[in-house]
C-alpha cells in the first residue's frame, strides 16, 4: 500500500509534459476514456484506448511501481468470469474495461496533486460532496499510518 503514498509524490515532483499540463484538460481527458470505456463494446476499441494509456503512462515518466495500482480492480472483475458462462469475449471485454478504466485514474493521479483535482471537482460539484471525497481521500493515507 505504500504506492498510494508515493502517487502523491509522484503527482508533485513529476517533471513530464503530462505533469505540467492543465487538470483541467485532463480530467476532461480522463472523463473521455472513461465514456469510452461505457461506451464501446468492441475488443480492438478498448485495446487501442488501452494502448494510448499505457504510452501515456511511460511517457509522463510515472515509476512502474505505481503500476501494479492499475491491477488491484482486477480481483474484483474475477467474479464476472463466473457469471459469463466463461465465454472469452464477454471475459475479455470486461477485463480490458477495468483496466482501461483502472489505469486512466491512476494516472490522472499520479500526475495532478490531489488539491488540484480537488478543485476541478469543486467547479462542477456541490462543495459538500468535493469535501467528503477530499476528507475520504486524506482518511486512506491517515488509515495507513495508523495500521504501519
Amino acid at each position: 500500500m505504500i504506492q498510494l503514498s508515493y502517487l502523491d509524490f509522484s503527482a508533485v515532483e513529476g517533471k513530464s509534459r503530462l505533469h505540467r499540463s492543465s487538470p483541467t484538460a485532463k480530467m476532461i481527458g480522463m472523463s473521455l476514456v472513461l465514456f469510452g470505456v461505457v461506451a464501446l463494446r468492441s475488443i480492438p476499441g478498448l485495446l487501442s484506448i488501452y494502448a494510448m494509456l499505457l504510452a501515456l503512462f511511460f511517457l509522463s515518466r510515472v515509476p512502474l511501481k505505481i503500476f501494479s495500482l492499475t491491477l488491484y480492480p482486477l480481483t474484483f472483475a474475477v467474479f464476472f468470469i463466473f457469471l459469463s458462462g466463461f465465454q472469452v469475449y464477454f471475459i475479455l471485454l470486461v477485463f480490458l474495461k477495468v483496466l482501461c478504466g483502472s489505469t486512466g485514474i491512476v494516472l490522472l493521479l499520479a500526475t495532478t496533486p490531489y488539491p488540484r483535482v480537488f478543485r476541478v471537482l469543486g467547479k462542477f460539484l456541490p462543495s459538500l460532496f468535493v469535501t467528503a471525497l477530499f476528507l475520504t481521500y486524506r482518511s486512506v493515507f491517515i488509515l495507513l499510518e495508523v495500521f504501519e
